[in-house]
């Protein structure tokens, strides 16, 4: 008998298909029960490990089942009744089968009543009041709100909204079904925070969205430094009221402290509460808290990253030239991960600096993909990361990680505004327009969002619109680059004689401060002056401008990209290939 009817007489294909249906439906279970079960990450894994070492086992062990120590003994009478074992074999086939195509159907409509009805384990944590007497501990309530959310989406079993999707919830405060209805989700967390002197009272309410019912509260009154223990407490009183298993690792997460200094904690928190304000004066607070934060506890790594942050803002936005700025926050990254290397904000920064700075492609997604893979919910990793891959012309992947950075801070304005950068990029203006003009309808004073949509205004031959724009974000920040791009507005539509004037005003301002060579080179290839043009991006080059990175994409250069200069300075960039 030949090899292959012998595999048809041992029945080894069906005994495969069986063993195949019954593994694929065990994981589709493990991997669904494993999130409410509180079972350790390594869970399905390890079940997918052993499954499939177990199909070749499975095979032998089939192929072996009619042998005996004789030899292959009772063929003829295993011939008999072959018919009705065949029958019994597709009888559990098509059994399987149906259990699997059941339970295809059973996951889809899962899935389809969770898009209209929120999941039993979702919560929303409200923007806590503030009801303490001084105005200025705003960043209390605040930083608490952020990290009771923070503590909670580390449980694996809870489904929780980002604090950005609650904020617009801070000063109009609709129904709770609303909200609730708007978030999809099933539970929402409601609390004020009241500080005097070094002590706090913190008041929360846990509220079934679907009744209104109270299903837990509870008042703490504890002093400043038990802030972390009364947080972590917190989140186990959450998890245990909603019935969500906590692991071992979701244990240790939500009782990790990033200081052991309290005064350090919240001499931090005031400085992110200024520095998230992204303006000027605000970040120059910030630095000054993150400061004194280090000087309360020097190895508290999160005060390092937040001055790295500072650091980066300062050279993006050319306050300070980048010889001034990015090796400073070079040398704060380097000090935050000598503390803590697994810091997923301290990739991300380094990443940043790469990017902007070292103009070190490879080294900089290398940190980035690292910051993400130590926290894939750190929405200001997918944020940047979508610029570098913008910058290198990987247009379709830097859109999804400017979308993955929205959906985690839907309402932060900076996030929002480079979705629509990240079009602009792509050569898609109009796309841009769209998404830039709805972040102007709920925060019309963002100057980063004024002045990237006079770029994208220009790009479509709205010159009208976009010198409108440029003037609007200078007037509203001051800042030199905001005047550059007035001036490429101005070139644009025809305006030489009036963009000159502005070259020149930018001329005098850089005998006293640092005027970003860069977008003045956008000036000069808008009027057609190729040889000035290119001095300028040389000079870009010398002054290593964080703007580097785009010259291959930015549509502002694509006057000079005909000239034989430009590939030179792509390959003098390293972007050339």
């Amino acid at each position: 008998m030949s090899f292959l009817n012998e595999v048809r007489r041992r029945k080894i294909v069906q005994v495969a298909a069986v063993y195949a249906i019954t593994a694929w439906l065990l994981v589709q279970i493990i991997v669904t029960i494993e999130g409410p079960l509180g079972l350790p990450g390594w869970f399905d894994t390890a079940s997918i490990v052993i499954l499939a070492a177990g199909f070749p086992v499975t095979l032998v062990m089939s192929w072996a089942f009619n042998l005996t120590p004789e030899g292959q003994v009772g063929r003829e009478a295993e011939a008999a009744p072959s018919g009705a074992r065949k029958r019994t074999i597709e009888f559990v086939l098509i059994g399987l089968l149906v259990v699997a195509l059941g339970w295809i159907v059973f996951r889809e409509t899962g899935s389809q009543r969770q898009d209209g009805a929120p999941q039993s384990n979702s919560i929303a944590v409200l923007p806590f009041d503030n009801l303490s007497t001084d105005a200025d501990s705003e960043y209390l309530a605040a930083g608490i709100h952020q990290d009771v959310i923070s503590q909670l989406a580390e449980l694996s079993g809870l489904s929780v909204r980002s604090r950005t999707a609650v904020l617009r919830y801070a000063d109009d405060k609709p129904p709770i079904d609303q909200i609730a209805a708007e978030l999809k989700v099933a539970v929402l967390m409601e609390g004020s925070v009241r500080a005097e002197g070094d002590h706090v009272r913190i008041a929360l309410e846990l509220i079934d969205a679907a009744t209104g019912d109270i299903l837990w509260s509870q008042t703490y009154e504890q002093n400043l430094r038990n802030l972390f223990a009364v947080e972590s407490s917190i989140a186990t009183n959450v998890a245990s009221r909603l019935q969500v298993a906590l692991s071992l690792e979701d244990q240790e997460r939500i009782t990790r402290q990033p200081t052991e200094s309290t005064a350090a904690y919240l001499l931090y928190l005031r400085g992110r509460h200024l520095w998230n304000q992204r303006n000027d004066q605000a970040v120059e607070r910030a630095l000054a808290y993150f400061t004194a934060a280090i000087e309360e506890d020097s190895a508290f790594a999160l005060a390092h990253i937040g001055i790295a942050d500072v650091w980066i803002f300062r050279g993006w936005y050319s306050l300070l030239a980048p010889g001034e700025t990015f090796p400073q926050g070079k040398a704060a990254v380097a000090e935050a991960l000598a503390i803590d290397p697994n810091l997923a904000a301290a990739y991300a920064s380094r990443a940043h600096i790469g990017l902007e700075f070292d103009h070190d492609w490879a080294a900089a997604e290398a940190d980035y993909q690292r910051a993400l893979e130590l926290d894939p919910r750190y929405a200001i990793a997918h944020h940047w990361y979508g610029g570098y891959l913008s910058a290198m012309g990987r247009h379709g992947e830097a859109l999804a990680q400017a979308h993955a950075a929205r959906e985690l801070e839907p309402l932060s304005p900076i996030i929002s505004t480079w979705v629509g950068l990240r079009h602009y990029f792509a050569g898609q203006p109009e796309a841009a327009i769209d998404e830039i003009e709805q972040v102007l309808e709920l925060f019309p004073e963002f100057a980063p969002a004024h002045w990237h949509l006079g770029w994208a205004y220009g790009e479509t031959g709205r010159f009208d619109d976009a010198i409108v724009e440029a003037r609007r974000a200078y007037e509203l920040a001051g800042n030199p680059i905001y005047l550059a791009s007035l001036a490429h507005a101005l070139a644009l539509g025809g305006g030489d004689d009036e963009a000159k004037k502005i070259l020149a005003q930018l001329a005098q301002m850089a005998t006293e401060r640092h005027v970003s060579a860069y977008h003045v080179a956008t000036v000069y290839a808008a009027l057609g002056e190729a040889d000035e043009g290119f001095r300028w991006l040389d000079m870009a080059f010398v002054e290593r401008s964080p703007w580097i990175g785009y010259i291959r994409v930015d549509p502002r250069l694509a006057p000079l990209r005909s000239d034989p200069r430009f590939s030179r300075l792509l390959t003098r960039a390293k972007l050339d290939a």
